[in-house]
């Protein structure tokens, strides 16, 4: 084994309600199985100890337990004789309420963090108390760890403040209700922060649920590398390597980001209300992501003139820079910048004529005329409403455009719409702050160059923020992936109608805008409302100021 690696052991079981001697027993027993396997870490799921599916606040408190406390305090005794490291979860009866707590437990038998369980789904929050405002991650032999726990993969919120403060693993301890976990909140956290998941789930089924399992191993790239079944006890041992998640294609994670754009997140008072009531508005819309050649302008109004002929399409999206056939070249850039108002033209012409909405990628001279944006231009009913000058440059981006500051969102005649540009859907913050601003729609120009990304993102941005996602890229990319997303409630993934690549054409669905408003998950879950925005300061800090708060978090390690 590398000096960098170390030995993972996953232990997806089955726990019966109010048998919290034998599922204890599994629990050591499964410690135990970890140990001669190799692992140096054993990973359980959220509320080991007495099930988790309660008629009210009373049998939940009968049901949980106290730290230290009979279930947690054999655990760490044997971690101490197996000179193993433990992440497990358990509901904890403290003084002020319960808690769902994950904790992580190390070789020497204490508990060398606690993680309180922040967003619940549906009646989670009857009978639990919210955690506090801390994402930490903290310093293990062989990497920075972090804590997260289950419907907290359904937000972005918590693994990326934990991601922010340095972790480089995120263990899961899960109870999953349906199969948008494993299929898309853990690989899309894993990917868009570049950090291992390993997620543990549980198998079996309690009063009105069915554990799905699939516990999995999620790289940084957002590639599942192991996964359970889903019906079967089982311990699934991974060897994985903590530091690949500081290798970011020759850069450094989060590099992109600009946390001067994101306080908006840490605002209780914002986005409240997100919407004022507009009856106008309440009929559907049909619309295209148009997926073209680079290059070929009237190859895309035809695609466009298609769109609308056939499907009466009333929003049409162009992938990002689809003018230019070679973004790199800086020559053509500039020269496609300076006809920008030439090109544009005959789509301002085509949206008066059809009356539609058009978002299109293109480059243009900066609004400070100093150099060349990278733009996407909105155009309503033969109106240019404006312009979006991409606002997070990558390193190879940064040399080439000049970038913009700002995200507005803009109102057309079907709804609100924000624009995301090429790499920054990778960026969580960016379409959060575009839904809190009121977008209904977030158009989505972009050349994908990796295929998971685009599996994925395009999912869990209309999931989390409850929005419609419409991405255009361009064909002659190897990943093509145009597609619509509308999003869906728990545990429904999300319906995704896609382009295949090398075609050219678009692909559509009919949506209602309106009903982004509602930003409902499930019964109870609201995905704005039952945010903790006080504990979010992190999303919002500069790199010094991040640095400060790692160091504090680690001295207050070394003191406790």
């Amino acid at each position: 084994m590398q000096k960098n690696r170390v030995r993972v052991a996953i232990a997806q079981l089955h726990v019966e309600p109010w048998a919290e001697e034998r599922n204890l027993k599994k629990v050591c027993d499964y410690m135990r199985r970890a140990a001669r396997a190799g692992a140096k870490v054993a990973v359980f799921s959220e509320g080991m100890s007495n099930g988790y599916v309660f008629q009210d606040i009373r049998e939940a408190e009968a049901a949980a337990t106290t730290i230290p406390g009979p279930f947690i305090d054999p655990v760490r005794a044997l971690a101490q004789e197996l000179n193993v490291w433990v992440a497990i979860g358990l509901l904890e009866r403290a003084p002020q309420g319960i808690y769902n707590n994950a904790l992580l437990i190390s070789p020497d038998g204490n508990i060398h963090s606690r993680y309180r369980k922040t967003f619940f789904i549906r009646s989670d929050k009857i009978w639990m108390r919210h955690g506090g405002v801390c994402f930490d991650a903290v310093v293990t032999p062989f990497g920075k760890v972090g804590l997260v726990i289950c419907a907290d993969m359904r937000i972005p919120e918590p693994a990326r403040c934990t991601a922010l403060s340095g972790a480089q693993v995120l263990f899961n301890v899960s109870n999953w209700g349906g199969p948008d976990q494993y299929e898309i909140h853990a690989p899309a956290r894993a990917l868009e922060n570049h950090c291992w998941v390993i997620s543990a789930d549980k198998v079996g089924s309690e009063p009105g649920i069915r554990y799905p399992g699939h516990s999995q191993v999620v790289n940084p790239d957002g590639r599942i590398i192991a996964e359970a079944s889903e019906f079967d006890e089982e311990l699934l041992v991974v060897d994985i390597d903590p530091t690949e998640a500081d290798h970011v294609e020759g850069r450094k994670r989060f590099a992109d980001r600009r946390p001067d754009l994101y306080r908006m997140l840490c605002d209780p008072q914002a986005g409240r209300p997100l919407f004022e009531d507009d009856a106008s508005r309440i009929t559907g819309c049909y619309v295209a992501a148009c997926q073209v050649v680079s290059a070929r302008v009237e190859e895309a109004l035809r695609v466009c003139e298609e769109a609308c002929r056939l499907d009466e399409a009333q929003l049409l999206v162009l992938p990002e820079l689809f003018t230019v056939e070679n973004p790199e070249d800086d020559s053509e850039l500039r020269q496609r910048s300076e006809q920008s108002a030439r090109l544009i033209e005959p789509f301002v012409n085509f949206s008066r004529s059809t009356c539609s909405v058009l978002v299109i990628g293109l480059p243009q001279k900066s609004a400070n005329g100093m150099g060349v944006a990278n733009s996407a231009c909105v155009i309503d009913r033969g109106k240019m409403l404006g312009s979006y000058q991409k606002t997070h440059l990558h390193a190879r981006e940064s040399d080439r455009f000049i970038r913009g500051n700002d995200l507005p969102v803009f109102e057309t005649s079907i709804g609100r719409i924000g624009v995301l540009l090429g790499n920054e859907g990778v960026v969580t913050e960016i379409p959060r702050v575009l839904a809190l601003k009121g977008a209904e729609i977030l158009a989505w120009p972009t050349r994908w160059t990796g295929q998971r990304a685009s599996e994925l993102l395009p999912l869990e941005r209309a999931l989390e923020n409850q929005v419609y996602i419409v991405v255009a890229s361009p064909a002659e990319h190897g990943t093509g992936h145009s597609q619509v997303v509308s999003p869906r409630t728990y545990p429904v993934p999300a319906l995704r109608s896609a382009l295949g690549a090398g075609r050219v054409g678009f692909v559509g669905q009919l949506i209602v805008p309106m009903t982004a408003r509602v930003k409902m998950l499930s019964r109870n879950t609201d995905v704005f409302a039952h945010r903790m925005p006080d504990a979010y300061s992190i999303l919002a800090a500069s790199q010094d100021e991040r640095r400060i708060e790692t160091a504090t978090v680690a001295a207050r390690e070394c003191t406790s």
